[in-house]
Formats: C-alpha cells, structure tokens, sequence
C-alpha cells in the first residue's frame, strides 16, 4: 500500500511534533499532508477493492487461461464470517478446491497475499505481470515455512 520508507518518515515527522514539540516548515507539512493522503488513499482502494472484488471468477469463456492445450477455469471467493479463502480450479470436467481459513494463520497469509494480488491483476495487471509476482511471493512463503 505504502512503502515502509514513506511510513517511517510520515512517522518520524509525526514523532517530532508530537514529542518535541518541533514546528515545522513549510516544506516538511506539505511532505507529510501527501505521505497521509497516499495512505488514506491506498487504504481507501484497498477496501472497496476487497468489499467488490470478494469473488472474481476467471472463467468465461474470454477469460479461460490456456495451459499446455488445457481450459483453465479458476475462481477465489473470500468468506467473512469465518475469515476464510476458498480457490476452485477446473479443467476437462475436474474440480478442485483449496480453503484456507485463519485458523492456521501462515498458510492463510499465503492465500491472503494471493487474494490481493488477484485482485490487483483483475484490474490492473496484466497475466504475464501477476505469474512473476506469483512465483516471487510462493518463493517467499516457501522459505518462510522451511
């Protein structure tokens, strides 16, 4: 949403007139009132991307994913009432179904981060942008859970 250097130094400036009593310059209030507007504003799209996009469906027929000669259909739902990510694949009359729930909280993480990213390729990303984005973010869980 907003990159941990942007955060520290939105913190730092805050730390400062908060505890020091610093004033201060012109310079310095335009940089935070933009650094708070870029995080309102991300926090702002994160919501209402998560409340419209809690189901995104990729399989209509102009949405099929081609994998070697194989239709692809896939679909993510998130579930509020028990925090929970269901994935449905489908292929050649086959289904299968992953549900990750916080109950076990590292592998909902995992599912979590995808969802999002799911959601940032549905409206932005393109599919070749979201498979790399993909692999770095199962590399890191994977060296996280070993």
């Amino acid at each position: 949403m907003i990159s941990s250097r942007s955060f520290e130094k939105l913190n730092t400036i805050r730390n400062k007139i908060e505890h020091e009593y610093y004033v201060p310059d012109e310079n310095k209030i335009a940089t935070f009132y933009d650094l708070t507007f870029a995080l309102i504003s991300s926090i702002e799209w994160f919501l209402l991307s998560f409340s419209i996009y809690h189901e995104i469906d990729f399989s209509s027929d102009e949405e099929k994913l081609l994998i070697k000669d194989y239709k692809l259909c896939f679909s993510v739902k998130y579930n509020f009432e028990l925090p929970s990510i269901e994935f449905k694949l489908s292929s050649e009359g086959q289904e299968e179904t992953l549900n990750f729930n916080s109950n076990n909280y590292k592998e909902f993480i995992f599912a979590f981060s995808t969802y999002i990213l799911l959601i940032k390729s549905h409206l932005i990303f393109n599919r070749i942008h979201f498979l790399k984005e993909f692999n770095k973010l199962h590399q890191t869980f994977m060296k996280k859970t070993n």
